[in-house]
């Protein structure tokens, strides 16, 4: 229904009414735990925020970001973006407005453990929410109410609290707040080993949820016929959005090597298809024998004709025996070329990077953690030096494997032009120069396919003998230590826009003092992202103390440290995504 209004008011060019229904199903798919399809629809919704930023479009634009870092295990970050929109709300008048954005900071607030300025704030509204006729409003404050109290271990003012909110949402008949209630309602109470009433509260939203699907099979509603009215009412209108950017000479080469490389993706490609082929042949071929002598067993037949039938069946068994055999090599030495490919991509994409060796002619100490999840990354450093500057970078690509490294590969390229060819040093000009590129040498494919790639990208300026550091980013972040007693960082923007022009006005530079004594650690997010056997993450701030805690330490020992303490956490589970972390520092 949201994307139906949605294409409704694209077609009225209603602005406000397109972020607004952008930010609301944003905020729709991180509650169906869907955080990447809620990051681009705040992506898009942030192409039609108008210059001035302070319309009620824009606040809901940050409700829906804040929703994001919150549901990314970035509370604060979160926490930004809340209050600026609640600042939005009060710079509107918007009293009901205010009275949401700042239940969502006490929420967040409560999230991180500050559970007294979380009800601090949760009473500023206490009085609007009361006097106003918003049952939603009222349902949320109680359930915020509720989530604090369990953050306080207070079990029976958190019960109380979520079944008032359950009864303001059942009287409205808002059937998902309800399920959302008793969920959460239910998981606190096996928290706390209250086993019964958790079993019951559990198993009313299960009740609530059968119902809920007993009308949709009875009604012929599913969210695939929702999808299909959805593409066919918006086919037209975004081919209208769509910009019709056309290559130029300067990037006919880019445009080869690209696709070369999707032709080495489509061989591979190929060659697994070829393979789940040949194994279902031979899965079909067992069954066939099975089934013969399912068939010999049945009939019963004379020994006369029993021993033509063995004498046939053993024929035909050492004839698929042969070819059995034949597709195994086969098979085997498919196997062994497409690892062999891949490994072949590997020894390229070390050969790129080999530019790293060379950081001890610039740094007292360094190190290199680059760990893929495949054969190959879609992370890669990159180092040089510029007069008296040394210039870092790391490129984090979306996804892993083959695609993620051809990916890598030609923003690499795109780099070391724009830095080598063009002369540019800024770290800022050089992630929006590297950006733009990206953006035009991929213009002639379709827009969902732009939108699901993500170039993250950091440059690090350093200047040991002006005694400072500048860093500019889109997504990554950079750890620093001035002193071996605290380490802090900063990271860089989420998104900056499908323009030049937007880059350069979006992008933050980050300037740093320099001592002897600095360090800077520079990585993809694949660290901090790693899951234990518990579905956690380490985070920005857990990764924070790891590096405060191992200051002390050379760097070579803290690589180890490092490695040891990502061994244990992820011990019993899979690697989940690229792993690469580049550490230099001017200690002797």
């Amino acid at each position: 229904l949201l994307k139906k209004k949605y294409a409704l008011s694209v077609r009225s060019q209603d602005t406000l009414a397109m972020q607004k229904q952008l930010s609301f199903l944003a905020i729709c798919y991180l509650k169906l735990g869907k955080p990447e399809r809620a990051f681009s629809y705040i992506n898009r919704a942030l192409r039609y925020q108008t210059a001035e930023r302070m319309d009620i479009g824009s606040y809901y634009i940050h409700l829906a970001q804040g929703g994001y870092y919150r549901a990314e295990d970035w509370p604060v970050v979160a926490e930004e973006y809340y209050g600026v929109a609640y600042s939005l709300a009060l710079h509107l008048n918007n009293r009901e407005a205010q009275a949401f954005a700042q239940l969502m900071l006490a929420d967040c607030r409560a999230d991180m453990g500050d559970t007294q300025a979380a009800r601090r704030e949760a009473e500023k509204v206490a009085t609007y929410v009361y006097g106003s006729e918003d049952a939603l409003l009222e349902a949320l404050y109680y359930r915020t109410h509720a989530r604090i109290n369990a953050r306080e271990k207070k079990i029976e003012s958190a019960v109380r609290d979520y079944r008032k909110a359950f009864l303001i949402a059942r009287q409205k008949r808002i059937y998902t707040d309800q399920i959302l209630l008793l969920s959460e309602l239910s998981q606190f109470l096996f928290q706390e080993a209250d086993t019964q009433r958790a079993y019951l509260f559990g198993r009313r939203a299960i009740e609530i949820r059968d119902s809920l699907y007993r009308v949709a099979r009875a009604q012929s509603f599913t969210i695939s016929d929702l999808e299909q009215v959805y593409n066919l009412q918006l086919e037209d209108i975004e081919r209208l959005l769509q910009r019709d950017h056309r290559p130029s000479v300067w990037y006919r080469n880019e445009q080869k090597l690209t696709v070369l490389l999707l032709v080495l993706f489509g061989l591979i490609s190929l060659a697994i298809y070829f393979l789940y082929r040949r194994m279902g042949k031979m899965q079909r071929m067992e069954t066939q024998l099975a089934e013969n002598s399912r068939l010999v067993q049945e009939k019963g037949q004379s020994s006369q004709e029993l021993a033509l039938l063995t004498e046939q069946f053993v024929e035909q068994m050492n004839k698929q025996n042969e070819e059995l055999e034949t597709a195994r090599k086969r098979m085997l030495n498919n196997s062994n070329q497409l690892v062999q490919s891949i490994e072949y991509a590997q020894r390229i994409q070390g050969a790129i990077q080999s530019s790293i060796e060379y950081l001890g002619s610039y740094f007292e100490q360094s190190f290199l953690i680059s760990r893929p999840r495949d054969i190959v990354s879609g992370d890669l450093a990159w180092f040089t030096t510029v007069e008296e500057m040394a210039l870092l970078a790391m490129i984090d690509c979306s996804g892993t494997g083959v695609a993620a490294a051809s990916l890598s590969v030609i923003a690499y390229m795109q780099l070391n032009r724009v830095v080598t060819e063009e002369r540019c040093v800024e770290p800022a000009e050089i992630v929006c120069r590297v950006q733009n590129r990206i953006r035009r040498l991929l213009s002639n494919t379709s827009p969902e396919f732009q939108e699901e790639i993500q170039v993250h990208l950091g440059v690090l300026q350093v200047d040991k003998y002006a005694g400072e550091a500048r860093y500019a980013s889109i997504h990554e972040q950079l750890f620093y230590a001035q002193t071996p007693e605290r380490v802090d960082y900063v990271r860089g923007v989420s998104f900056v826009g499908d323009s030049e022009q937007n880059c350069r006005s979006r992008i933050v530079e980050h300037r740093i003092a320099v001592t002897p004594e600095t360090t800077f650690y520079l990585g993809s997010d694949g660290y901090f992202m790693q899951l234990d056997s518990r579905n956690r993450k380490i985070g920005s701030q857990g990764f924070q103390e790891i590096l405060t805690r191992i200051q002390p330490l050379r760097l070579e020992d803290q690589k180890t440290e490092l490695l040891n303490t990502l061994a244990a956490h992820r011990l019993g589970t899979a690697q989940t995504d690229d792993i690469t972390l580049l550490a230099v520092s001017l200690r002797s």
